[in-house]
């Protein structure tokens, strides 16, 4: 999912993100600051936590074919979309994935979930593109043991969502809404060709009867879309 804040980045800033990929996993720990007194006066953490940062290790072999735009919002990975003028498969990425926390008073926390991903892709006529995609999922709410949110850093799985886990195991969170942008650019003019910016409101299925919509007919570890608001391109248009 997905699963975005506009920005450009230079074809000097994709080689020194790439390069981050020879960084050693010991230099991406968390880091954890700015310690705060609770109501009761015990330590609180205020958190900014790197759980991931490296090479793409998921839906690394997106496409998004040229054609009609279909109507569900996936389609496949990165669907069929009227916007790309030719099919585009991505090339290589390096990802960075953090989670911030902040204790608002009686047990009750503000959080964000924040993916950022560069990289390359190529279109099928050998042109070759770069881009950028951002997603920050907030919300609030408290913790199930009264211990500040423990988010994931486990790699993904079949099984298991791992660091791509917008709301920790710890967290009761009833709701979220995630701003969601990808952006696929020419590198030598650095212009937008195609891009998909949306904010998402999901909010946690409590009544099983509950369907989630035909154009997100996903059920997201309990979690179902709301609503979404297209603020730029064209909805769908994002592989990641």
């Amino acid at each position: 999912m997905k699963a975005l804040v506009a920005f450009s980045l230079s074809l000097c800033g994709v080689a020194f993100w790439l390069s981050m990929t020879q960084l050693p996993v010991s230099s991406l720990k968390a880091q954890v600051h700015s310690f705060e007194a609770s109501d009761q006066g015990h330590q609180h953490l205020k958190i900014d936590t790197v759980l991931y940062q490296g090479p793409l290790v998921h839906d690394t072999q997106w496409v998004i074919k040229q054609g009609q735009t279909k109507t569900d919002m996936w389609g496949g990975v990165g669907g069929t979309r009227s916007i790309v003028p030719a099919d585009v498969a991505n090339r290589s990425a390096v990802e960075r994935v953090g989670f911030e926390a902040e204790p608002q008073g009686l047990g009750m926390w503000k959080m964000a979930w924040i993916d950022t991903v560069i990289g390359t892709a190529n279109a099928v006529t050998g042109q070759r593109y770069r881009y950028t995609y951002y997603v920050r999922a907030s919300y609030v709410g408290p913790t199930t043991d009264g211990r500040a949110p423990n988010p994931s850093r486990a790699m993904p799985t079949n099984t298991s969502f791992g660091f791509l886990q917008f709301v920790p195991a710890n967290v009761i969170a009833d709701a979220y809404t995630a701003e969601d942008q990808f952006l696929l650019l020419d590198p030598q003019t650095s212009k937008i060709v195609a891009n998909a910016h949306t904010i998402l409101k999901v909010h946690l299925r409590l009544d099983p009867a509950e369907q989630p919509p035909a154009i997100f007919p996903t059920d997201l570890e309990g979690y179902i879309l709301t609503s979404q608001e297209v603020i730029a391109g064209q909805f769908g248009c994002d592989p990641l």
